[in-house]
């Protein structure tokens, strides 16, 4: 038998190669034959692993089951005691998420982590799976800790190129509310050839036709839709399973089990409290002074067939919607009043910040927010007004050239 040496030399060629096939989209067949010699090679390293070790094969049940077991909420007593440092945010379209990137990114530049940095603009390869090339890479020995810009999450490769010890993050937006938003924002009624009369309403009443008929025409080379499960497709949902609801069940639960925290844009104020608990982090951490963030169209007037029609078309984004909203609730409802009385002080706090910064020119002025029970006596001035209101660019070219100057990245490229 080999050694397990040998094995995990050989899983690790072969795991090179299925990302490089799998990015490259080279035929299903090489993928699948590179895939069950992956397989194999695991299960002997499983078995060479657990032999004289039988307390190794407790750590999970059988994939079967794996999934459908939900993350158990943290209780109010559990405190953490160390900041989390690394972690990866799905930047989802149209849901709120550059306003919860701008507040990841500042966080990355104030307490100096190394940024994974687009090689140009800000994707890493979107729609696609990130690709080294995607990326300005660090100097030997370092690690990356923080990849904010848009990417599709595909664990595999993602624990492949960066840290296992990163922590997921995620934000999401109702269904509804996103499809609302994409059609304004995308330019959906010309792109359908919708009537500029109830585009969206016509659209519902036979979803599936219209898409059909966009894939045909202009769409045929995309691997996302801009109307259906275009969130889910950010965490890794392919478009091949939306109609099989056991699959989709299975991914959700997946990502149930992958991620720590997401977001819900409907619930921003409470998401960012969330996060600020799990992640250890301070009040001054989550502000954030968007003025455009959250503002909500009209509400659509739509026949309980449309919303139907809309609920069964976009079945993972729902699902996934569903669970997180409750997965967040749950979370809130056992840290009791104590939560309640947090995300009071943050909204007090952030909109003192808010006022502030929107004062004029704050130049040398300075304002103190109190230490509370959630915080300490923290400081507010032109510097730090500037840095809550820089944009994911401004934001990302600090972080560019903070690393440049002190070494850390190969190149000084700076991204476009």
């Amino acid at each position: 038998m080999m050694s397990k040496e040998r094995i995990l030399r050989a899983l690790t060629v072969l795991s090179e190669l299925f990302v490089t096939l799998h990015v490259n989209m080279v035929s299903r067949a090489a993928i699948v034959s590179v895939t069950v010699l992956l397989a194999t090679g695991v299960v002997t390293m499983v078995i060479l692993s657990n032999y004289g070790d039988k307390n190794v094969i407790l750590e999970r049940d059988d994939c079967e089951h794996e999934y459908d077991v939900p993350p158990t909420p943290v209780k109010s007593s559990e405190r953490c005691t160390q900041p989390v440092t690394r972690f990866m945010f799905v930047k989802t379209h149209r849901a709120g998420a550059t306003t919860v990137a701008a507040i990841l990114y500042r966080f990355g530049v104030t307490y100096d982590l190394n940024v994974v940095l687009p090689s140009t603009g800000d994707l890493f390869g979107w729609p696609f799976e990130i690709r080294p090339g995607n990326y300005l890479p660090l100097k030997p020995g370092l690690e990356h800790d923080v990849i904010v810009d848009r990417a599709v999450y595909r664990p595999d490769v993602f624990q492949y190129f960066f840290p296992n010890n990163m922590v997921y993050l995620g934000i999401l937006r109702h269904p509804l509310n996103h499809l609302q938003s994409c059609f304004s924002a995308y330019g959906l009624q010309q792109l359908y050839n919708l009537p500029a009369k109830g585009p969206i309403q016509t659209f519902l009443d036979d979803p599936y036709s219209w898409e059909r008929k966009l894939h045909s025409q202009r769409m045929k080379r995309k691997p996302y839709s801009f109307t259906k499960n275009l969130q889910a497709y950010n965490f890794g949902y392919s478009i091949g399973l939306s109609e099989d609801l056991k699959r989709t069940k299975k991914f959700v639960d997946r990502i149930a089990s992958d991620f720590k925290v997401i977001l819900i844009l409907e619930y921003l104020d409470e998401s960012l409290v969330v996060l600020k608990r799990q992640m250890c982090w301070d009040t001054r951490d989550i502000l954030y002074t968007n003025k455009t963030c959250c503002q909500l169209h009209d509400p659509l007037q739509l026949s309980d067939k449309q919303r139907g029609n809309h609920r069964t078309f976009a079945a993972a984004d729902y699902m996934m919607y569903d669970r997180f909203v409750g997965i967040l609730k749950d979370k809130i409802e056992q840290q009791g009043q104590d939560f309640q009385d947090e995300l009071q002080d943050f909204k007090k706090k952030n909109k003192q910040v808010k006022d502030f910064c929107d004062s004029g020119d704050v130049g040398e002025k300075k304002m103190t927010l109190e230490a509370t029970k959630w915080h300490g006596t923290f400081d507010v001035g032109g510097k730090t007004c500037k840095l809550a209101r820089a944009n994911l660019h401004e934001l990302r070219k600090l972080a560019h050239d903070g690393m440049v100057a002190k070494g850390r990245i190969l190149t000084s490229r700076r991204p476009v």
